[in-house]
Formats: structure tokens, C-alpha cells, sequence
């Protein structure tokens, strides 16, 4: 019974072993740069900057994001659909922002 149990104990410590040295030669290769691992490309937006005349509308495009969900900072300047189109309603500044998902 003695003997079965010290077994028993020894394939256990065994077995820990083995994953923990898996462990260590992976994030050894990792950090070696053997093995590559790349994050996924964050959202950009292809416009950051525009100036458009009154009743003039612009096209918005990010890329890399499934959702993106559209809003004016301010209506009354320029408005924009959920397809990302602006429309320039009368002069002012406004802010067009895109939260992605």
C-alpha cells in the first residue's frame, strides 16, 4: 500500500514538472522572439482633419473595427449618418466621433 501511494506521489510530481517546464520553454522562445505574437491592429480613421462648405458631404471610413456607432458634437453644424456620411448643415466647428466595437 506504501509503495502505491509514494508512486502515485512521484507521477503527480512528475507530471507538474513536465508542465512547468513547458511553461518555461515556451515563454523562454517567446521572449527570445522565436515565436511571434501579434496584437490586432488597432481602429483608424481614414479622415482626421476636414473643412467642408454647407451642404457638402463626406464619406467616413475606420478601418479594422467590426461596429462603429457615429455622433456630431454638434447637429446644427454638421450631422452624421450610421454610415459614417456628414453633412455640413451651416458654418461652425464641430467634433465627429466614432466608437467602435
Amino acid at each position: 500500500m506504501e509503495i502505491r501511494e509514494s508512486e502515485k506521489k512521484r507521477e503527480k510530481r512528475g507530471r507538474i514538472w513536465k508542465l512547468f517546464l513547458a511553461f518555461v520553454l515556451l515563454a523562454t522562445q517567446i521572449f527570445a522572439g522565436n515565436i511571434r505574437v501579434d496584437a490586432a491592429e488597432r481602429p483608424s480613421l481614414d479622415i482626421t482633419g476636414l473643412s467642408m462648405s454647407v451642404g457638402q458631404t463626406q464619406r467616413l471610413k475606420v478601418s479594422n473595427a467590426k461596429e462603429v456607432k457615429w455622433s456630431s458634437s454638434k447637429r446644427s453644424v454638421a450631422t452624421v449618418s450610421s454610415q459614417g456620411v456628414v453633412r455640413a448643415r451651416k458654418a461652425g466647428r464641430t467634433t465627429i466621433t466614432a466608437r467602435y466595437y
